[in-house]
Parts: C-alpha cells; sequence; structure tokens
C-alpha cells in the first residue's frame, strides 16, 4: 500500500464528518480534532500500521529503527480541516465542519510504507551525519585556538609574568 492509497483510505473515512456541527464549548482543543485522531488511529491500527501516529493537524512518523536511530515525531501528512464557525464568537463557539482532509507530503505520495520507514530512516541518518561533522569542525577549530593559547602561555617566561 502506498502513502497515496492510505491517504485516499483515510480521506474516505473522514468525509463522514462534512456538514457535522460541533458546540464548541470544550475546554481548550476543539471536538473536531478528536474526532479526526480517532479516526486516523482507528485507520491505521485495522490496518497494522504502527509507525504512524494521529497528532493534533498532522499525522507524524515515530520509527525505531538499528542502533540508535530513531525518528521521533516526524509530520508525514498535513490535516486540513475546513469550518464555518459562527462569526459572533472570536475564538471557539459553534460551527460546521466543511471538511477534514488527510494530505500526505510530496516527496512520500508514491512510496509504500515500508519505504517511507526506509527513506525517513536514511534521512535521519543524514542529518546526524552532517551534525556530527560540523560538531567535529567546531571543536577542531576550538582545540586549535586552546593549542594557540597554550603555546603562547608556554612561550612567556616566569620572568616577564612577574612584571
Amino acid at each position: 500500500m502506498t502513502n497515496k492509497e492510505l491517504q485516499d483510505a483515510l480521506n474516505g473515512r473522514l468525509e463522514k464528518f462534512d456538514g457535522e456541527k460541533y458546540s464548541g464549548k470544550e475546554a481548550s482543543t476543539p471536538i473536531y480534532h478528536r474526532w479526526y485522531m480517532h479516526e486516523i488511529e482507528s485507520e491505521l491500527e485495522s490496518r497494522g500500521i504502527e509507525i504512524f501516529r494521529a497528532a493534533t493537524w498532522k499525522i507524524v512518523a515515530e520509527i525505531d529503527g538499528p542502533g540508535d536511530l530513531r525518528v521521533g515525531y516526524e509530520p508525514v501528512a498535513s490535516v486540513n480541516v475546513e469550518i464555518k464557525s459562527d462569526k459572533r464568537y472570536k475564538f471557539g463557539g459553534p460551527g460546521v465542519v466543511k471538511s477534514i482532509r488527510v494530505q500526505f507530503r510530496e516527496d512520500l505520495q508514491d512510496l509504500t510504507i515500508e519505504e517511507t520507514r526506509a527513506y525517513l530512516l536514511k534521512a535521519d541518518l543524514k542529518n546526524r551525519l552532517e551534525y556530527w561533522r560540523k560538531e567535529r569542525e567546531r571543536l577542531s577549530a576550538e582545540l586549535d585556538k586552546a593549542a594557540e593559547k597554550i603555546a603562547d602561555l608556554t612561550s612567556i617566561s616566569i620572568e616577564e609574568a612577574d612584571v
């Protein structure tokens, strides 16, 4: 199954919320977030997909790879919610959900779930290598500066230091 096929399946499942009314009386997070998160989690669970997880406004990847490799909270898809809210309320308030749709990242559209896993782990490995390469350069520059300071200090005689 490709991510595009998964996207179509998720969007088909989320169509049931089109035209759904909500009260807007929730404490902080509007109820429609719970609606789509529950549906996305249910669809992923029914298909046995464990590397994706629903989050507010997105679907994220959480992957444990070999060794230290780990992809945590990497956004792979956005959840687009179109609502028509009551204009009398500045924040919150009642309204109607026009549509809730999932859109996977363009670079992941044609990949299978396993290919997506490998792609994200390779990207994580590449980012780690780049980070450590830059860190090594930074530490090398610091070591060079420290060596210069030590060389300067050792060149000063004790008599000169007393002045």
